[in-house]
C-alpha cells in the first residue's frame, strides 16, 4: 500500500510537471508571437512614418495659409463693420439733422400760413 501511494504522488508530480512545462511552453510561444507582433507592428509605424514624412510639413504649411487667410479674412471682415458702423452713424446724424430742419421749416410754414389768415379776416373786415 505505501508503496502503491508512494507510486500515485510520483505519478501526480509528473502530471503537475507536465502540466507546467506545457503551460511554461504556450506562455513562451504567446510572449514571442507578441514581442514579434509588436515588432512589426513598430516597423510598419516607421515605414508609414519615414513614407509620410515630408507630407505633413506641406500640410502644415498648408495649415498655417490657411490660419493666416481665416486671419485676415476675420480683421478685414472687422474692419467693414466698423466701416458701415460709422457710416450708419453719420447717416444716422443727417437724417436727425434733416428732420430738425423739416420741423423747424413746417413750424415756420405753420406760423407764415396763421399770419396770413390773420391778414386776411383784417383785410376782409376792413372791406366790409
Amino acid at each position: 500500500i505505501l508503496q502503491d501511494i508512494v507510486d500515485r504522488r510520483a505519478a501526480m508530480d509528473e502530471v503537475k510537471k507536465t502540466k507546467k512545462k506545457k503551460e511554461q511552453k504556450r506562455r513562451d510561444s504567446l510572449e514571442s508571437t507578441g514581442s514579434q507582433l509588436c515588432v512589426e507592428a513598430e516597423q510598419r509605424v516607421a515605414k508609414r512614418q519615414r513614407s509620410v514624412g515630408p507630407t505633413p510639413k506641406k500640410e502644415d504649411k498648408d495649415i498655417q495659409d490657411l490660419l493666416e487667410f481665416e486671419k485676415q479674412k476675420h480683421t478685414d471682415d472687422h474692419t467693414y463693420r466698423m466701416d458701415r458702423l460709422e457710416y450708419e452713424k453719420e447717416e444716422q446724424k443727417l437724417r436727425l439733422a434733416q428732420m430738425a430742419e423739416s420741423t423747424k421749416r413746417n413750424e415756420q410754414l405753420e406760423r407764415l400760413l396763421l399770419e396770413m389768415g390773420k391778414l386776411i379776416q383784417v383785410v376782409a373786415e376792413k372791406s366790409k
